[in-house]
């Protein structure tokens, strides 16, 4: 599981490929972490080898649907914990799962044991996916030139939802911490106001 992890870190074709699956998996679902899953460890070899094309399908589970009687509870409680703590617009988390058979000693016929061998570990994102640092500006009333943004409500709610008011001031709050710009502290006045709108 370690090289497999290793592998994935190093090589940028396939860290290119998980890091999609995850913003994906994050924009869409929420938090949660990339599982790669290798029935035997020949195949994990195989990927440790060869790469992206033997890395089987990785999928995208969210933190909630993470099942702890699959990985053991101490694992389980470690990867909650970097799902749950994780910056997605950066990093990712990566859970690799190998299942290892072996035989059992018994005295009559033979008996064969399937094991999950698992870990987990926190990744930092496909370098082309991970979005530019916006300089911190020091936005006040008296700009010179001030910068007009343009934020659109979300496609499908509908206005007078208080939850769609609740998204919306969150959006915009999000954006405009993007930009150095903490509406709370430089514009007290407007920002009671769409807490009373909200």
């Amino acid at each position: 599981c370690r090289r497999v992890l290793s592998t994935v870190k190093e090589d940028s074709e396939t860290l290119h490929h998980i890091s999609l699956l995850a913003r994906r998996g994050f924009l869409s679902r929420g938090r949660g972490a990339v599982k790669s899953f290798f029935s035997s460890p020949e195949l994990a070899e195989r990927f440790v080898s060869n790469g992206l094309p033997d890395m089987g399908e990785p999928t995208y589970i969210r933190w909630a649907d993470l099942l702890p009687n699959e990985m053991g509870p101490e694992l389980y409680k470690e990867l909650l914990r970097l799902c749950k703590s994780y910056n997605p617009d950066t990093r990712l988390v990566l859970y690799v799962a190998v299942c290892v058979v072996s035989e059992v000693p018994t005295s009559g016929a033979v008996k064969w044991e399937r094991q999950l061998v698992s870990r987990c570990a926190k990744l930092r994102l496909s370098k082309p996916l991970i979005p530019p640092k916006q300089p911190a500006a020091n936005i006040t009333r008296d700009s010179e030139d001030p910068e007009t943004l343009i934020l659109t409500s979300l496609p499908g709610v509908s206005q007078g939802n208080q939850r769609a008011r609740q998204i919306s001031f969150t959006n915009i709050q999000r954006h405009l911490r993007q930009r150095g710009v903490s509406l709370r502290k430089q514009f007290p006045e407007v920002y009671q106001r769409l807490c009373a709108y909200v």
